[in-house]
């Protein structure tokens, strides 16, 4: 039944990746956050302010695909995480699995509902929706925080997808950064280039390669509330 309805729209062959000041706000606290981040090719792209309510994720790929709406974007995943939930679960096979659901059928579950958060398994879905490699980014907040080690990465559509070759750039976002407090992310948005910035496919991330062996305390979700 998903498949009979998403055939019947199309995707826009090239998303919005160049900031234009007329459309959109930057957000300025996650440029701030930006900023910490060691890799200086990233603080010239461009965060741009998405709603604050748990379907940030959602937004953040509005904001790259005008014409989808919300609902649309998350019945995309959702069919993606169903078709190919033994791929999505390979993703979070590992570390991984402490920063979302244990598996994919409790995150479909939990996403088919409005205001409830996404995560690296729908980043996944969402890299085979658009056929397009998508560019995880973590702030370095924390010192010595293996999060930033673990959700700085690139997720890559299913093997037999060709992806195109510009990323879709979201960075995990969140608060202000309290004195004597573990900042975690609670929020998405994305990042767009700028007319300073035409090379911004280059920045570095990791590719799912991640060492099984990282223990990390569960990151509570993603709970957008800014």
């Amino acid at each position: 039944m998903f498949s009979i309805i998403i055939n019947t729209f199309t995707i826009a062959a090239e998303p919005v990746t160049e900031f234009n000041p007329t459309d959109y706000e930057i957000d300025e606290l996650s440029r701030n956050l930006l900023l910490s981040h060691p890799n200086p090719a990233i603080h010239k792209l461009v965060p741009i302010s998405v709603n604050g309510d748990d379907d940030c994720l959602f937004y953040t790929l509005q904001v790259f695909y005008p014409d989808m709406s919300i609902e649309e974007l998350r019945l995309r995943s959702i069919s993606e995480l169903c078709s190919h939930e033994n791929y999505h679960a390979s993703v979070v096979n590992g570390a991984l699995d402490l920063v979302d659901d244990t598996n994919v059928d409790n995150h479909v579950k939990r996403i088919l509902n409005n205001g409830q958060y996404g995560g690296v398994l729908t980043l996944s879905a969402l890299s085979s929706v658009f056929e397009r490699e998508i560019q995880s980014i973590y702030p370095d907040i924390n010192e010595n925080d293996e999060y930033f080690g673990l959700l700085n990465r690139s997720f890559y559509p299913r093997p037999y997808l060709k992806a195109v070759s510009s990323p879709l750039i979201i960075m995990w976002s969140g608060a202000e950064p309290q004195t004597g407090h573990i900042w975690r992310a609670n929020h998405f948005v994305p990042l767009l280039s700028s007319t300073e910035n035409q090379d911004h496919s280059t920045c570095a991330t990791t590719h799912n390669n991640y060492p099984s062996s990282i223990k990390l305390h569960p990151l509570i979700g993603v709970e957008c509330d800014l």
